[in-house]
């Protein structure tokens, strides 16, 4: 049944539902994810790329080469919680939509940066705009995929990382010696993700029952995997306590630690 444009999973819906074949349009979005978490990545490594093109241009010292290269990490890590707050507040599809907008456009201007101030000022900007996009995959991964998937889900986010930092050296170097100049490269790579934030604010929802490409047999699966799950856990939610006593916990998130230092200094 639909209410406006938002289904409702009624028992009778959820048995019919039950014959018919699921579509796959959580698995699109995440693929989509993937993609967004892939450009995220190749947009903040292009200075490491270009900074040798952008020192001599500028006359930078090792030192504000530096400040520079550090400057998107400032701001990307002190929003990481804001950013989460902000999807809470204002729904994750515009978020995702407009973080990913504004960091194309911090991409772009950073090609038309005239001294190392303005280009410093685009990097704190592209850092503030990038950081929801992670714990914007997290929040849809609750809400669209069922607890036995959500694993896939979060390699596939995660998986953007990798896929980023090594298409990103070759496309941005790619760019800058076709067209022979910096400039150029950023404001093709920014003009590209805005597109992909326009893309991305067209075809996620917020949740299942949203989306029109959903059917009544994949909300369905969606729906009663997340409730069986639910009453088995007789609706307990994790306790941060219980999850450090865990004993893969602490190993696995210095792993984790170790992992995103690698990929973020290159």
């Amino acid at each position: 049944m639909t209410t406006g444009n938002v289904q409702v999973v009624t028992p009778a819906a959820s048995t019919s539902a039950a014959s018919a074949r699921p579509t796959t349009v959580r698995w699109r979005i995440f693929l989509l994810l993937l993609l967004l978490s892939a450009i995220n990545y190749i947009d903040r490594a292009s200075l490491s790329v270009a900074l040798p093109l952008i020192s001599a241009d500028f006359n930078m010292t090792p030192a504000l080469e530096g400040l520079m290269l550090s400057a998107f990490f400032w701001s990307y890590a002190l929003m990481q919680i804001p950013g989460g707050m902000l999807l809470d507040r204002f729904q994750t599809r515009n978020i995702v939509g407009i973080a990913t907008i504004g960091w194309g456009l911090f991409q772009a201007l950073a090609g038309g940066a005239h001294n190392w101030i303005t280009l410093l000022i685009t990097r704190i900007g592209l850092g503030v705009a990038e950081s929801p996009i992670t714990p914007a995959g997290a929040k849809l991964n609750g809400a669209w995929l069922t607890p036995n998937e959500r694993g896939r889900g979060a390699t596939l986010v995660d998986g953007g990382a990798p896929l980023g930092t090594a298409l990103g050296a070759i496309l941005i170097a790619g760019l800058i010696t076709w067209f022979g100049s910096w400039r150029i490269a950023f404001v093709i790579a920014g003009v590209g993700t805005m597109g992909v934030g326009v893309w991305a604010w067209w075809y996620i929802r917020n949740h299942p029952s949203e989306h029109p490409k959903v059917n009544a047999a994949e909300l369905a699966y969606i729906t009663d995997a997340n409730e069986a799950a639910r009453k088995a856990t007789g609706g307990r939610k994790a306790i941060l306590k219980n999850c450090s006593r865990a004993v893969p916990c602490w190993p696995c998130s210095r792993a984790s630690l170790a992992t995103t230092a690698c990929f973020t200094a290159c």
